[in-house]
Protein backbone atom coordinates (compact mmCIF):
# COMPACT_ATOMS: atom_id res chain seq x y z
CA UNK A 1 0.00 0.00 0.00
CA UNK A 2 2.90 2.15 0.45
CA UNK A 3 2.94 2.83 -3.31
CA UNK A 4 -0.47 1.94 -4.26
CA UNK A 5 -0.50 5.51 -5.39
CA UNK A 6 2.29 5.17 -8.04
CA UNK A 7 -0.02 2.17 -9.93
CA UNK A 8 -1.07 3.57 -12.90
CA UNK A 9 -3.41 0.22 -13.22
CA UNK A 10 -4.57 -2.22 -11.62
CA UNK A 11 -5.66 -5.57 -14.53
CA UNK A 12 -7.19 -8.04 -12.37
CA UNK A 13 -9.10 -9.53 -15.66
CA UNK A 14 -8.65 -13.36 -15.41
CA UNK A 15 -9.71 -15.87 -18.23
CA UNK A 16 -12.28 -18.37 -17.40
CA UNK A 17 -9.92 -20.90 -18.55
CA UNK A 18 -7.56 -19.96 -15.38
CA UNK A 19 -9.05 -22.11 -12.30
CA UNK A 20 -7.61 -19.25 -9.69
CA UNK A 21 -5.15 -16.51 -9.63
CA UNK A 22 -2.66 -19.23 -8.29
CA UNK A 23 -2.83 -21.27 -11.86
CA UNK A 24 -2.06 -18.27 -13.44
CA UNK A 25 1.30 -17.46 -13.51
CA UNK A 26 3.32 -14.26 -14.39
CA UNK A 27 4.42 -15.35 -17.42
CA UNK A 28 0.31 -16.28 -18.21
CA UNK A 29 -0.57 -13.00 -16.90
CA UNK A 30 2.10 -10.78 -19.67
CA UNK A 31 1.08 -12.65 -22.32
CA UNK A 32 -2.86 -12.04 -21.57
CA UNK A 33 -2.31 -8.29 -20.87
CA UNK A 34 -0.51 -7.79 -23.61
CA UNK A 35 -2.86 -10.43 -25.66
CA UNK A 36 -6.37 -8.91 -24.35
CA UNK A 37 -5.65 -5.24 -23.33
CA UNK A 38 -3.03 -3.99 -25.48
CA UNK A 39 -4.37 -5.94 -28.40
CA UNK A 40 -1.49 -6.69 -29.88
CA UNK A 41 -0.76 -8.19 -33.23
CA UNK A 42 2.51 -9.80 -32.35
CA UNK A 43 3.85 -11.49 -28.84
CA UNK A 44 7.48 -12.34 -28.72
CA UNK A 45 8.23 -15.21 -26.02
CA UNK A 46 11.34 -15.96 -25.03
CA UNK A 47 12.34 -17.69 -21.72
CA UNK A 48 9.07 -19.74 -21.43
CA UNK A 49 11.23 -23.05 -20.92
CA UNK A 50 7.79 -24.94 -18.74
CA UNK A 51 6.25 -25.26 -22.40
CA UNK A 52 8.84 -27.30 -23.44
CA UNK A 53 11.05 -28.55 -20.57
CA UNK A 54 10.21 -30.43 -17.41
CA UNK A 55 12.21 -27.78 -15.34
CA UNK A 56 10.56 -24.70 -14.15
CA UNK A 57 13.77 -23.58 -12.56
CA UNK A 58 13.42 -19.15 -12.71
CA UNK A 59 15.55 -16.43 -11.78
CA UNK A 60 12.58 -15.51 -9.46
CA UNK A 61 13.53 -18.18 -7.34
CA UNK A 62 16.48 -16.18 -6.33
CA UNK A 63 14.08 -13.41 -4.29
CA UNK A 64 10.53 -15.43 -3.88
CA UNK A 65 11.45 -19.30 -2.49
CA UNK A 66 9.22 -22.12 -4.51
CA UNK A 67 8.64 -25.53 -4.04
CA UNK A 68 10.54 -26.85 -7.28
CA UNK A 69 10.25 -30.85 -5.96
CA UNK A 70 9.67 -33.35 -9.19
CA UNK A 71 5.97 -33.57 -7.62
CA UNK A 72 5.22 -30.02 -7.44
CA UNK A 73 6.39 -29.36 -10.81
CA UNK A 74 4.80 -32.03 -12.01
CA UNK A 75 1.79 -30.29 -10.51
CA UNK A 76 2.57 -26.86 -11.40
CA UNK A 77 3.45 -28.33 -15.08
CA UNK A 78 -0.24 -29.98 -15.67
CA UNK A 79 -2.01 -26.82 -14.64
CA UNK A 80 0.08 -23.99 -16.24
CA UNK A 81 0.63 -26.01 -20.13
CA UNK A 82 -3.45 -26.01 -20.44
CA UNK A 83 -3.47 -22.32 -19.82
CA UNK A 84 -1.33 -21.29 -22.80
CA UNK A 85 -3.31 -23.97 -24.91
CA UNK A 86 -6.44 -21.91 -24.60
CA UNK A 87 -4.41 -18.59 -24.76
CA UNK A 88 -3.25 -19.00 -27.83
CA UNK A 89 -6.65 -20.63 -29.14
CA UNK A 90 -8.70 -17.87 -27.96
CA UNK A 91 -6.54 -14.79 -29.74
CA UNK A 92 -6.37 -16.64 -32.61
CA UNK A 93 -5.88 -13.16 -34.76
CA UNK A 94 -2.37 -12.72 -32.78
CA UNK A 95 0.70 -14.34 -34.05
CA UNK A 96 3.25 -16.00 -31.11
CA UNK A 97 6.53 -16.17 -31.46
CA UNK A 98 8.36 -19.03 -28.74
CA UNK A 99 12.22 -18.74 -28.64
CA UNK A 100 13.62 -21.81 -27.55
CA UNK A 101 16.93 -24.07 -27.95
CA UNK A 102 14.57 -26.92 -29.68
CA UNK A 103 10.98 -27.28 -30.62
CA UNK A 104 9.73 -29.91 -28.38
CA UNK A 105 6.87 -28.15 -27.17
CA UNK A 106 4.59 -30.07 -24.65
CA UNK A 107 1.70 -28.80 -25.80
CA UNK A 108 -0.48 -29.94 -28.58
CA UNK A 109 -2.52 -29.83 -31.07
CA UNK A 110 -0.55 -26.33 -31.60
CA UNK A 111 -2.17 -23.54 -33.45
CA UNK A 112 -1.21 -21.80 -36.66
CA UNK A 113 -1.07 -19.01 -35.14
CA UNK A 114 2.05 -19.84 -33.24
CA UNK A 115 5.08 -20.28 -34.51
CA UNK A 116 8.56 -21.67 -32.41
CA UNK A 117 11.67 -20.14 -33.55
CA UNK A 118 14.83 -22.37 -32.70
CA UNK A 119 17.90 -20.82 -31.49
CA UNK A 120 20.75 -22.18 -31.75
CA UNK A 121 22.56 -22.00 -28.43
CA UNK A 122 26.24 -21.84 -29.79
CA UNK A 123 25.43 -18.93 -32.27
CA UNK A 124 24.16 -16.93 -28.94
CA UNK A 125 26.41 -14.39 -27.39
CA UNK A 126 26.49 -14.24 -23.66
CA UNK A 127 28.29 -10.95 -22.22
CA UNK A 128 30.50 -11.67 -19.74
Amino acid sequence: MKRAKQIKEFFTEKPNYAKNYTDFNCGHFAVYYASQKLQADEVHLYGFDSLFEFDLRSCTDFYLSSVRDNPNTHRLNQNWRPIWYHMFHDFKDINYKLYHRHNDIKIEPLPDNVEIVVKDPKKVKVNQ
